[in-house]
């Protein structure tokens, strides 16, 4: 399980695509500090699992079913994610109860900058808006936000610039796809 909460903006170094997988290697600073073989991370709202690691970066594969719910698809090489380690049972929790489980692709509409916060309006599929209500929390590439406004399968979400600083949303341009996951307790 994760919160939501983003602790850094990883970059991609290296991909190696597969017959049924893909191996991503990505730079890290902070969550690459204390990870082992085996942990999970959250890349863009993707669970994935470590594979292997060094000082500067860690590995991941991604399986054919992550490549066909999810914007993976698109990764090539220098484009930067969100990055989230795993929760700690025993610690506060900020965010929301975020799994992992990516269930779709939404595309972004528009996204209108202000100072103080900005208003992000996503198209989403069909089978995940109609479980998505004003208020709930929404995981786009990982990121906890709240709902705002819905309107048949857009939603509009309100961004701080907190968040808009600390995660790749800062470069989110109309058109370009996230992943998206739903409040757990509504699914």
């Amino acid at each position: 399980m994760f919160t939501g909460l983003i602790e850094e903006k990883g970059k991609i170094k290296a991909i190696r695509r597969y017959n049924s997988y893909s191996e991503i290697d990505i730079i890290s600073s902070l969550v690459v500090s204390d990870i082992k073989t085996g942990d999970s991370i959250s890349v863009d709202g993707a669970c994935l699992t470590v594979t292997c690691f060094n000082k500067n970066n860690f590995t991941v594969q991604i399986s054919k079913e992550t490549h066909t719910i999810s914007k993976a698809k698109y990764y090539r090489a220098g484009i930067y994610v969100n990055l989230e380690r795993a929760m700690k049972l025993g610690e506060r929790m900020g965010g929301h109860l975020v799994q992992g489980h990516v269930e779709g692709i939404g595309k972004i509409i528009s996204f209108r900058k202000s100072p103080g916060y900005s208003l992000l309006t996503i198209y989403i599929p069909q089978m995940i808006s109609s479980a998505v209500r004003k208020k709930g929390f929404i995981a786009i590439d990982g990121i906890s936000l709240t709902v705002s406004k819905i309107a048949k399968q857009t939603i509009e979400i309100a961004v701080i610039d907190e968040t808009l600083k600390r995660t790749t949303l800062s470069k989110i341009k109309p058109g370009n796809t996230v992943n998206i996951e739903r409040d757990y307790y509504i699914k």
